[in-house]
């Protein structure tokens, strides 16, 4: 399986393509590393499932987080992160489920009037107003 590498900065960052798991690609020697160092071991408390990434937030952010730890309502600040991004996902998925459904019962004819009807509008304006 073919490697890609590249430097960013100090990070020298080599990943397999195919989309191979966090384990696999360890066991075939994916890295990220800084350029200069040698490869440090990830915490092997930390599960095959997931990833790990480094983020930079927004202090009050940071704050909250680990208030939320301190109070006992999230595990950990990564738990608080990893919830954040999948209530967003899930936002993003009905919103498209949404649109779908609603494409579905759109009526066919009442759409294409409604497009002539802003081609023509467009097609009053100037060449550089034109939004193609």
């Amino acid at each position: 399986m073919p490697q890609a590498r590249r430097v960013l900065g100090t990070m020298e960052i080599t990943r397999l393509s195919g989309g191979a798991g966090q384990a696999e690609a360890r066991a075939k020697g994916a890295e990220c590393r800084p350029a200069d160092r040698t490869l440090q071991p990830y915490d092997p408390g930390m599960s095959d499932r997931k990833i790990r990434v480094t983020v930079t937030i927004d202090p009050h952010l940071a704050a909250y987080a680990e208030r939320l730890v301190e109070a006992g309502k999230a595990p950990s600040v990564s738990a608080v992160v990893n919830d954040a991004l999948e209530a967003e996902r899930q936002r993003d998925q009905k919103a498209r489920r949404l649109w779908r459904e609603a494409a579905e019962r759109a009526d066919p004819d009442k759409v294409a009037r409604m497009l002539a009807h802003v081609e023509a509008q467009a097609a009053q304006l100037p060449a550089s107003h034109r939004y193609r």
